[in-house]
């Protein structure tokens, strides 16, 4: 059962130790959820700086990883059936989970595709936090992405 976890370097390590430990021995991989804000400076950074750079590395072999762009934000449900979005660095981050969200639902890229993408864009924003327009044109040009595609899939279409 995947545990939902924002990791710190120390548990990237004991993370890091039990999977060459464990893994080569049954080939099971070590599930890691991560609930992350597509604005958050501390997710920003830990996406960047610590998840991606493991995945890319032989450990990310035994790592089965999950993204799932919500954090903290707040869902409401009117009676009208109506859903919305409320989110701790404001619509802005709305935007961007959402993109996240429809870059992590293409069904024509692999997830290794797709957390490339999403270091692009966490990478640009990490550099400007107060960017208000997610940085999906910049970093769909150098991906198999088309900046089109995501924003009709945020519009809904």
């Amino acid at each position: 059962m995947a545990v939902p976890i924002l990791l710190s370097s120390l548990a990237l390590l004991a993370l890091s130790a039990t999977a060459f430990a464990a893994a080569p021995m049954t080939q099971e991989k070590i599930p890691v959820t991560v609930y992350f804000e597509s604005y958050c400076p501390d997710s920003v950074k830990f996406l960047t700086k610590q998840l991606y750079p493991t995945f890319l590395t032989p450990l990310g072999q035994y790592m089965t990883v999950s993204l799932i762009p919500y954090g903290k934000a707040k869902t409401q449900r009117a009676e009208s059936g109506d859903v919305t979005f409320s989110c701790h660095h404001g619509e802005k981050e709305c935007r961007g989970n959402k993109a996240i969200a429809c870059t992590l639902k293409s069904p024509s890229s692999t997830f290794e595709d797709q957390f490339k993408f999403i270091n692009c864009t966490s990478s640009i924003i990490a550099a400007n936090i107060n960017m208000e327009q997610y940085p999906i044109n910049d970093c769909a040009a150098g991906s198999i992405f088309k900046a089109n595609d995501i924003q009709m899939c945020m519009e809904g279409a």
